[in-house]
């Protein structure tokens, strides 16, 4: 019962002061005693029982069931507190916003939407401190959590993510689970070319190179998010090669969009 009242207070008090903080949570409540009890009240609750595994478990579980088409976002962001004096386990991050370094928390957020749809529906938020846990890493958090979107909704949809998942370890999960995937790659990676024959031909080249060598005979127009606001139509173009990719030692897509800037989209 008294677990019940505490999520109902924390939820009616989240939604009507349009916060997160105890304080404001408890204001919003508005009850027949000293705030100052109430926010006692609260943080004794708070602090007799973890919550995080729980909530994180069923906002997983949250979503329709996948179909194949279903995509799933990866990205990793950060919360910067610049004027926290006495927040715990504070690490150096990089601010995406500014493009420089702060203290705060690093951030796993993964979203699911289907074909169509402009809201995307949350079904991860995962704080992580590298304070906290020196010996985690960023993939070793979000590796867990596409273990645990797995044990729900197992191999339907489509993993989409940027440049930060560009790597073997990301890749060989994917392809060990049977997962389908589509990953931004970083303009410094080195592939091997592949003929029409399907050989691979040796000898490393840059990823721009084989880009801006790639067909593209696929046009259409497309509206671009940028600085706030939706930005006039532009064309872009897009065609595909097969690649080999060393450090998986196989043969995947590479598709190349070029429109968007100086550099093709990879």
């Amino acid at each position: 019962k008294t677990k019940g009242r505490f999520i109902f207070d924390m939820i009616f008090g989240i939604l009507k002061s349009c916060d997160c903080k105890i304080s404001n949570i408890g204001r919003a409540l508005n009850e027949k005693k000293d705030l100052c009890h109430t926010i006692k009240r609260l943080y004794n609750n708070v602090n007799s029982y973890d919550y995080s595994s729980e909530i994180e478990n069923a906002l997983i579980s949250s979503y329709q069931e996948f179909s194949s088409s279903t995509i799933l976002s990866l990205d990793f962001s950060d919360i910067t507190k610049p004027y926290a004096q006495s927040m715990e386990n504070l690490s150096t991050v990089r601010d995406g916003d500014k493009g420089t370094l702060g203290l705060g928390y690093n951030q796993v957020v993964v979203t699911a939407t289907e074909l169509g749809d402009e809201n995307p529906s949350i079904l991860a938020n995962s704080l992580f401190s590298k304070k906290a846990n020196p010996d985690v890493t960023s993939t070793d958090v979000a590796i867990d959590i596409l273990n645990k979107i797995t044990e729900v909704y197992g191999n339907q949809g489509v993993r989409t993510q940027d440049r930060y998942f560009d790597n073997k370890h990301f890749y060989r999960y994917f392809i060990a689970h049977n997962q389908s995937f589509v990953t931004r790659a970083k303009v410094n990676r080195k592939l091997l070319r592949v003929n029409s024959s399907g050989k691979v031909l040796p000898g490393k080249v840059s990823i721009l190179t084989l880009a801006k060598n790639c067909r593209t005979p696929h046009k259409f127009l497309t509206k671009i998010w940028e600085n706030g606001k939706w930005q006039e139509r532009k064309q872009v173009r897009i065609g595909s090669r097969k690649v080999f990719l060393p450090c998986i030692n196989r043969i995947v897509t590479l598709v190349v969009i070029k429109g968007f800037g100086t550099k093709p989209m990879m």
